[in-house]
């Protein structure tokens, strides 16, 4: 523990065992940053590795949705081609007559 964080009293320390610095939560390394500042004192490692794994996870979210909604855009055209083609009760019949000769994609 720093000296200047020695002398200060309980009532003056945040839970995680920082200070109080002019109203200010300062981290438990005792730099004069707030708490919700990134401390030059922490290994960055872990951050780096943290914030490539939520990158990664927000790309792969990204291109999960950009293929559902091909697959939804696909679908609608092709349904609406069929529906153009066939109308009244031969819809359902053409629908179902396309689904089992395209179930490959």
């Amino acid at each position: 523990m720093p000296p200047e964080m020695a002398s200060k009293s309980l009532h003056d320390r945040t839970p995680a065992g920082g200070t109080l610095l002019q109203g200010r939560a300062t981290p438990p390394c005792g730099c004069a940053k707030p708490a919700q500042a990134v401390c030059h004192h922490r290994p960055m490692s872990k951050d780096a590795s943290e914030r490539s794994k939520t990158v990664m996870q927000v790309i792969g979210i990204a291109g999960l949705v950009g293929i559902m909604a091909m697959l939804f855009h696909k679908g609608f055209t092709d349904i609406s081609v069929i529906w153009q083609q066939h109308s009244g009760p031969d819809f359902w019949i053409a629908l179902a007559r396309y689904l089992f000769r395209n179930l490959a994609g």
